[in-house]
Order: structure tokens, then sequence, then C-alpha cells
């Protein structure tokens, strides 16, 4: 289990992890109204990105998340489909 407190994340990190989130994630980031929300939706797909590829041995920029209504969030991994 990977914990982050949000908090300790700077202004600075987030404006680049904004910049970081695919056509998507970047459409429902800016769906929600609390700022707070908007921040853990944000540093949570981050952490996704980051652990997934620990986990593959790959740099976390080459993996794409793509959002789907009413299900989880879907992994592209680099010159593959949808997992």
């Amino acid at each position: 289990m990977w914990l982050l407190d949000g908090s300790r994340v700077a202004e600075e990190d987030v404006a680049f992890f904004v910049q970081q989130l695919g056509e998507s994630e970047a459409r429902r980031y800016i769906c929600f109204k609390r700022k707070e929300r908007q921040r853990q939706f944000l540093l949570a797909r981050m952490l996704l990105r980051l652990a997934v590829a620990k986990l593959m041995v790959l740099p976390p920029d080459t993996l794409g998340v793509v959002e789907r209504d009413s299900n989880a969030p879907q992994l592209v991994l680099p010159n593959e489909n949808y997992i």
C-alpha cells in the first residue's frame, strides 16, 4: 500500500502533474468542484503510474490511463492495447 500526504506536495509539483494527465483524465480532473478532491484525484493518478511502472520496470511517463464512465480507469502500456 502506498500512502501520500497530499498537503506536502508543492504547488509547482501539482502543476507539473496536471500536465502529465491524459486527455480523459484531464476532462475528469476539471469536473471536480472542490480543490481538495481535484488534488486527491490528481495525486492518486500519479501514484497509480508510479506503482505500475515500478512493478513493470517501466518509466512512469510511458503509461497511460483512460477514464471510463462508471468503471475503473484503464491502463495503457507502451506499444500495447488497453489492459
